[in-house]
Formats: C-alpha cells, structure tokens, sequence
C-alpha cells in the first residue's frame, strides 16, 4: 500500500507498507530498500531490515519525509542467510 499526506509542519510524508513473502527457510536477515520519486523524478530512498528465521512476522513499513510530494515508489526486497 502507498500513502503519501501533507502534514501540519508543511512536509510530506510517503509510507509504503507490504509484507515479503516466500521467504525461505534458512533466510536469516530481510531487507526491503523502496525508491520514492517526486514529479521532477527526485529519488528518495528508504530501508527496512529485519532478521528473521522461517515464516516468521514479515510485514515491512518504508517512511519518506519530503518537502515536495512523493508520486510514485519501486520496491526492491532480498534476503540473506
């Protein structure tokens, strides 16, 4: 899911939310990088990074916080073990 929302401070503020799934058993460490892009095609980056063993909670949650609005994202996800 993508949101982006002005906030009182005149920032904007992008979140992507998903969950990786798939993930493999042995899998140690997952990482998610989205790539916010504003109308200009700015890139904004963002990360989160969770070890986890098997099928375990997987649900990632990416914030940018802009001065311009964010219109579109890329999602990018890999793990390590």
């Amino acid at each position: 899911a993508f949101a982006c929302t002005l906030g009182e401070d005149g920032l904007y503020r992008a979140t992507v939310t998903g969950q990786v799934k798939l993930l493999p058993e042995y899998t140690n460490t997952v990482r998610v990088v989205v790539a916010f892009y504003d109308a200009d095609g700015y890139l904004y980056v963002g990360e989160w990074r969770k070890s986890v063993l098997g099928p375990a909670e997987r649900t990632y949650e990416v914030e940018c916080i802009s001065d311009t609005e964010i219109v579109s994202y890329k999602v990018l996800y890999g793990t390590t073990w």
